[in-house]
């Protein structure tokens, strides 16, 4: 029973080691030697000491800080979380659970990776190894994402450790791998800390050889993890390798090497005065003299290491003294003596078992304490990605809108300015046309009396069109901009064409009846170019007339000389349509 005797030992530590004896009990001989193994790594590790009360106070006004920074509220948590394992369990599951939150709430993985590597240590201690395990996985799972090949190796050892408890020794095994590999490969973990890993790993290694029963290879990896505890000075580690290595010659019948390694074992406990090494000691020498036929040296073994343990611990006998020595009695014949000390066994057992239940039903209320606790994180953390996503999408909402409405407007303010510019243009046109004609009528004033006057009825008409197509855009610019959107084709078509080319008869009668007669497929506005023709207005004058491009204009000469049958010229076709 190694673990015991790593730590000053407290009332709750000892019942959970009760408890710890009960599972690995099957182990033939060295019954609590695997969860010995274990603890030994735990408790030589643990940050705080539950002996300081200040220190206590110190942590608790860190975490009851409001100014204090996450690193050290949670640094604090974990100090207590650990603090409390061997004193109150309520307690250390507490500031776990805080631990948690807090990393959860900080939102940094790093922070999370090491609350769930303590919690993982609190509820291996209360024996929720289930529990353990799943809260290691997560932190190796993190630390794996992070590229921290420490906390990851870390993670991995524990759920070896915890997988060794469980007996399910190949599973260890493929834990013990993946950190041997980190050992062996890695340039971040400095010299003295290799050494101590692979010591534990030999220490592991040998024990699951041994429970697999490879005693060869258990040997073989005993004495490597001696030798390199040995040559390191690693004298704790070194007497747990003694004594787990004491336990497999045990049970091999290996007596005499045995006593070898036990000798070892108890000088270097002498010469660390330590009392609960001591009294282990004196349990091993009983067991060996025991199977040695050496009873009654058994039966001194034993009483010293009774009067030790009562004198530590004010326990009179554990179980497995009183077991042994039960044994021991019969063997020399004291009935009365051996039969008493049965009775004590078969009490102490009793009693290991009612605290052993007591304990169980207290481990389950702790897990569901932690279920409802991890349901309730769930749920807060559901929320707040709910809150996240909600306020999401209505910032998105809200910047669409934004950009509909915007684009709108300027869409709107675009479509006024081109209004207006379009309106521009046709008032430049009028103005245009005006100067074209009063250019004109000079040129006219020149020609012969007959054709002034037909120039004169023309350009009266056509004035008369002018001022038409001017009171139109007049109307039109008088119109507020939001209701003007047609283009300058849509203005000059509210002009009269009609009028206008009933008018042109006066000027020259019979001209849209000859015009018909010979050429009765013209459209409409073919009639309408003939007569501006007529009037001898230029392609540049047409087009501004009608509000149509030059482009438009020549394409319509080109399709009126066609129909009429006249080459390729645009001045034969002036020429004979003033013919006609």
């Amino acid at each position: 029973m190694q673990c015991k005797y790593m730590i000053k030992p407290s009332p709750a530590f000892y019942t959970f080691v009760s408890m710890s004896s009960l599972i690995a009990r099957p182990f033939l001989k060295a019954k609590k030697l695997v969860f010995g193994l274990i603890c030994a790594f735990f408790f030589i590790s643990s940050p705080v000491s539950a002996e300081n009360p200040l220190e206590v106070d110190s942590l608790l006004k860190i975490v009851e800080s409001d100014n204090a920074l996450i690193d050290e509220k949670l640094f604090a948590l974990e100090s207590l979380s650990l603090l409390y394992i061997n004193i109150d369990l309520s307690k250390s599951q507490y500031y776990v659970q805080e631990l948690i939150r807090s990393a959860i709430n900080s939102q940094q993985d790093s922070l999370l990776l090491i609350a769930y590597f303590t919690a993982g240590k609190v509820f291996f201690n209360i024996g929720l190894y289930d529990r353990a395990s799943e809260l290691w996985v997560k932190s190796a799972s993190l630390a794996k994402n992070l590229g921290d090949e420490f906390n990851y190796a870390r993670s991995n050892f524990n759920l070896a450790s915890v997988y060794l408890v469980l007996q399910e020794f190949y599973m260890a095994q493929d834990y013990i791998n993946l950190v041997n590999s980190y050992v062996t490969s890695s340039n971040e973990i400095d010299q003295e800390l290799r050494k101590s890993y692979q010591i534990k790993i030999l220490q592991n290694q040998a024990l699951i050889f041994h429970k697999t029963f490879r005693f060869d290879l258990s040997k073989q990896a005993y004495l490597e993890g001696i030798a390199l505890a040995q040559k390191n000075n690693a004298t704790s580690d070194l007497v747990s390798l003694y004594g787990a290595y004491f336990a497999l010659l045990l049970e091999l019948n290996q007596l005499s090497e045995a006593n070898d390694i036990l000798l070892e074992m108890s000088r270097l406990a002498w010469e660390m005065n330590n009392i609960p090494k001591i009294i282990s000691v004196n349990y091993k020498y009983g067991q060996l003299n025991f199977q040695l036929g050496q009873f009654e040296e058994a039966k001194r073994y034993l009483l010293v290491g009774d009067s030790l343990l009562k004198e530590y611990t004010s326990i009179p006998f554990e179980d497995f003294y009183a077991e042994l020595m039960y044994k021991v009695e019969k063997e020399l014949g004291n009935i009365d003596n051996s039969l008493y000390y049965y009775e004590l066994s078969q009490e102490l057992i009793k009693k290991k078992n009612l605290e052993t239940a007591k304990n169980i039903l207290f481990t389950m209320q702790m897990d569901e304490q932690f279920q409802a606790f991890e349901k309730k994180i769930q749920r807060e953390v559901q929320i707040r990605k709910n809150r996240f996503w909600a306020l999401t999408v209505v910032g998105i909402l809200l910047i669409v809108v934004f950009i509909f409405v915007f684009v709108r407007e300027e869409n709107k303010l675009k479509m006024e300015k081109l209004a207006k510019y379009k309106m521009q243009l046709d008032k430049d046109r009028v103005v245009l046309l005006n100067k074209s004609l009063e250019v004109k009528m000079q040129k006219l004033s020149e020609d012969s009396e007959e054709k002034l006057n037909f120039e004169i009825q023309k350009n009266e008409m056509l004035s008369k069109t002018i001022a038409a197509l001017q009171n139109e855009i007049e109307k039109h610019d008088s119109m507020p901009s939001e209701s003007f959107n047609s283009s300058a084709n849509d203005v000059h078509h509210l002009l009269v064409w009609d009028n206008f080319l009933k008018e042109s008869n006066t000027i020259d009668p019979g001209f849209q009846d000859r015009l018909d007669n010979l050429f009765p497929n013209l459209t409409y506005k073919d009639r309408r170019l003939c007569v501006l023709l007529k009037f001898e207005l230029s392609t540049k004058e047409i087009a501004n007339v009608l509000g149509q491009s030059i482009r438009s204009i020549e394409i319509a000469r080109v399709r009126l000389r066609k129909k009429m049958g006249i080459d390729n010229s645009d001045a034969k076709l002036n020429e004979f349509i003033r013919s006609l």
